[in-house]
Formats: structure tokens, C-alpha cells, sequence
């Protein structure tokens, strides 16, 4: 969302999808880590499939509603600018994520 250009916007995308690739694997297990044994199969198996598509499908909405509300004629706002306003959400929903992490427990082992 601040990024001056595409080329920094690009750079700093990669850096952090490099992080939120390692921080889903540690969450994945930690979360396996506090559930029965007995819920661990189908519970990881949801998680992983069932809410990473409902992600993906929430962003997509998100997509099309920026680029609804964006996309009429507007003489200071082109309209290749939307990419501002769709990595700002998804920078909300990773605060959001941040602060629920900052509560998690300790790993029990």
C-alpha cells in the first residue's frame, strides 16, 4: 500500500509472501499441536484445504469490490492504481492475523 512503485511493491511482496510461507507451516503446527489426536487428521485436512480456498474466495471478492468502487471515471485515480487498495486489505487481514498470533500459547512440547 505505500510502496512508491510496482518494482518496490514486487520486492516487498516477496519478502513477505517468503515470511507467510514459513509462518503457515509453524501455525499449522502449533494448531496440531493443541488438538486431539483422535481430530487431528480431519481437523488439519479442513484447515489446510477448506480455509485456504475460502481465503482465496474472499479475496477474490474483495478484488472485484475495489475494482467496482474504483472503476468509474475518476480524473485522479487511474485505474491500474487499484493494486493499492487490494494489498491494503490484505494488509488489514494480516494485522489481524499478527495480533491473534501474538496470543497464541507456548508449545506445550
Amino acid at each position: 500500500f505505500l510502496a512508491p512503485s510496482y518494482p518496490v511493491y514486487f520486492v516487498t511482496r516477496l519478502v513477505a509472501g517468503i515470511g507467510c510461507g514459513g509462518g503457515i507451516v509453524v501455525g499449522f503446527v502449533l494448531i496440531m499441536e493443541f488438538l486431539p489426536n483422535n481430530h487431528r487428521g480431519w481437523m488439519g485436512g479442513f484447515g489446510m484445504n477448506g480455509l485456504w480456498s475460502s481465503g482465496g474466495v474472499v479475496m477474490g471478492l474483495v478484488a472485484a469490490l475495489v475494482h467496482h468502487i474504483f472503476s468509474s471515471p475518476r480524473e485522479y485515480q487511474p485505474e491500474w492504481e487499484e493494486w493499492r487498495y487490494i494489498s491494503m486489505s490484505a494488509w488489514i487481514l494480516s494485522l489481524a492475523a499478527l495480533v491473534a498470533a501474538s496470543y497464541a500459547p507456548e508449545s506445550p512440547w
